[in-house]
């Protein structure tokens, strides 16, 4: 354990000299420095805060009950023993109020010096370790807490999340749930992958994304944000509009390329779009996906764009069904059910596919949020869970044969990334990929071995 400082003051130099010769060492204590006034060892005391203090009670300038009253207001934790004579005890008795710990009386014997010091010394021994100790349970806590945050960002960029889900992880994640608007962007290495790196470069590209991107959150506002340790991209989600987000992430990127020399290449930024509900939050980060992947390199700003059409294509069809919204009827008439039932033909066909509840409107030539309104309407859920549900349906089938890996199933059903589509897997079917393939092959055996019995 380090040692304590302690700080001597006393006019007198000769009682100053002895002081200073006590073998402070073999008690855990460090001479940190000798004064001549209350005044001069107030500043010392200022650039430099001690454990302990010895001082004169009687000092020109500042004497020491003014010097310990002051050093008890600056450091309430300093540990303080006055130098006396016989004549001011008087004072000595006022100085208790000044959290004075000890006295002693002048001139003192070494022995009256370790009777003063040891018990102090074993007092700052237990309030050190119990400040360690509280310092590591803040730490184990931030920990925790980061980790959840994570945890909660992974799962609301990666699925649908119930109301009740997104209420208890928005605090921890800093998002408002009751925003007007959302949008996800996603900045990656430009031609790099992790396998690039080594493995000592990866890991400190990883903590410096995480460390730039939690500063800017603390000092600029920056919105929540995740850093996916396979790809080392850094997903931002904007509790605003999609174009106002890419300025802004435009000038996170700028903050980045201070650490240009160890990713060794340009930053590309993609857009999702925006979306009006938290709970829709993964659409556009899947988005952001697809963009990103179309980039160029070179420090590209893309935003998504369907297959077959542009962003400004489905606005303006968008617009033009506005005003069928209540030409075409309800969830309850026979126009609408038929409506949801080629929305659910297109995505049985498609689940393949990055597709989108634009694309599928654009398809049927209806608005967007009309479809969005029908679907829930007459199936009881949303586009998204529909299309995921497809999806799980046909990993079920694709894991039941042991020659797909578990990234080929993921990418024939629609996803890019195998972890993504292993979180979704597990939340639908409370088993992970792997656990599904072996509870099958083990259930196939039985049946195999009960046919042969």
């Amino acid at each position: 354990m380090n040692k304590h400082k302690l700080i001597i003051v006393d006019d007198e130099a000769n009682i100053r000299e002895g002081l200073a010769g006590f073998e402070w060492e073999t008690l855990g204590i460090e001479l940190a420095g000798t004064y001549e006034n209350g005044l001069e060892a107030l500043r010392k005391f200022e650039e430099e805060p001690a454990d302990l203090l010895l001082a004169d009670i009687r000092m020109p300038l500042m004497d020491g009950l003014e010097l310990a009253e002051k050093i008890r207001t600056r450091s309430p934790a300093t540990k303080i023993v006055i130098l006396t004579g016989y004549s001011d005890f008087d004072l000595v008795r006022s100085s208790l109020r000044y959290g004075v710990s000890d006295y002693l009386l002048k001139p003192s014997a070494k022995e009256d010096l370790i009777k003063a010091f040891v018990p102090l010394v074993s007092l700052l021994n237990d309030e050190r370790r119990e400040a360690d100790n509280e310092r590591i349970v803040q730490r184990r806590l931030l920990q925790a807490s980061a980790l959840l945050r994570f945890q909660f960002l992974h799962k609301l960029l990666c699925m649908p999340l119930s109301q009740e889900e997104i209420e208890e992880g928005c605090g921890q994640a800093y998002l408002d749930q009751y925003a007007s608007a959302y949008a996800v962007a996603a900045i990656g290495l430009d031609g790099k992958k992790r396998q690039d790196y080594s493995i000592k470069d990866w890991e400190l590209i990883l903590f410096a994304l995480e460390n730039a991107l939690s500063e800017l959150r603390q000092t600029e506002g920056l919105g929540s944000y995740l850093v996916e340790s396979e790809t080392g991209c850094c997903y931002i989600v904007g509790m605003c509009d999609a174009r106002v987000l890419a300025k802004r992430t435009a000038a996170v990127r700028e903050h980045l390329y201070r650490f240009g020399g160890l990713f060794k290449t340009t930053m590309s930024i993609a857009m999702g779009e925006t979306v009006t509900r938290l709970a829709d939050i993964s659409l556009s980060r899947e988005q952001a996906d697809i963009a990103l992947r179309r980039a160029n390199g070179e420090e590209d700003l893309v935003f998504y764009e369907p297959e077959g059409g542009t962003a400004a294509d489905e606005s303006e069809s968008a617009e033009a069904g506005d005003g069928k919204l209540h030409e075409v009827g309800t969830g309850d008439s026979e126009t609408g059910r038929r409506i949801v039932e080629s929305a659910k033909k297109y995505v049985r066909e498609h689940f393949r596919e990055p597709i989108s509840l634009k694309q599928i409107a654009r398809h049927l030539h209806v608005n967007n949020a009309y479809l969005s309104f029908l679907f829930k309407e007459v199936t009881g859920e949303n586009y998204l869970q529909y299309l995921t549900a497809c999806r799980m349906a046909e990993a079920e089938l694709l894991l039941q044969d042991p020659a797909f890996k578990i990234y080929e199933v993921a990418e024939r059903i629609g996803y890019h990334n195998a972890q993504h589509f292993s979180i979704v897997f597990k939340k639908y079917r409370k088993l992970t990929p792997l656990e599904y393939r072996n509870k099958h092959a083990m259930a196939t055996f039985a049946q195999e071995e009960a046919s042969r019995s």
